[in-house]
């Protein structure tokens, strides 16, 4: 199905914007991860991007291996008692700019606090971690699609992001395979 996409922008120029959420119940933590686990961290993927019809979830094995290796790139899972609830992708940008390519959990703990407490733990991550050419990390942004959760962009401004630009791109949703 084509639809239009309208796509907010938005951003912390300074770690102290963070409005951090309230803990969750059960501790996340966080493990980076490579392409060796490129089937969990497609499962986790597509169970959270699946009823919001992302286009990634039309990628094969090599689209996931290029995004996995590109130049920049960290990938997290976030784990609730060992199993995996969540996904952080940060795209690390030479001049300072961190950009959340997915951010994301899983079905089974949305509306439960867990979402905010992530977004929490992964901007402060995006907070440390410095680009190679620069000393200290210049924004942390991100997009977020009309498609997406209906609490995720408040979700991002409650955290203390904020909007900087609108965009309308035309595009083919992606149907979610059962």
């Amino acid at each position: 199905m084509h639809v239009d996409d309208i796509v907010s922008h938005l951003e912390m120029t300074s770690q102290e914007q963070l409005i951090p959420a309230a803990p969750v119940p059960e501790e996340i933590v966080l493990r980076e991860v490579s392409d060796a686990e490129l089937d969990v961290i497609k499962d986790v993927h597509d169970r959270l991007a699946r009823p919001f019809y992302w286009r990634s979830l039309a990628w094969g094995r090599e689209q996931w291996l290029a995004c996995l290796n590109k130049e920049g790139i960290r990938t997290w899972l976030a784990d609730v008692g060992g199993e995996p609830m969540g996904l952080v992708q940060l795209h690390i940008h030479p001049g300072g700019d961190v950009e959340f390519d997915f951010f994301g959990v899983v079905p089974e703990f949305v509306g439960k606090g867990y979402g905010g407490h992530l977004l929490t733990i992964a901007t402060r991550l995006a907070w440390s971690i410095c680009p190679d050419d620069v000393d200290t990390v210049r924004r942390v942004w991100l997009k977020t699609s009309c498609y997406d959760h209906p609490s995720a962009k408040k979700n991002y401004e409650s955290r203390g992001y904020r909007h900087f630009h609108t965009e309308t791109i035309p595009r083919d949703l992606v149907m979610p395979q059962t």
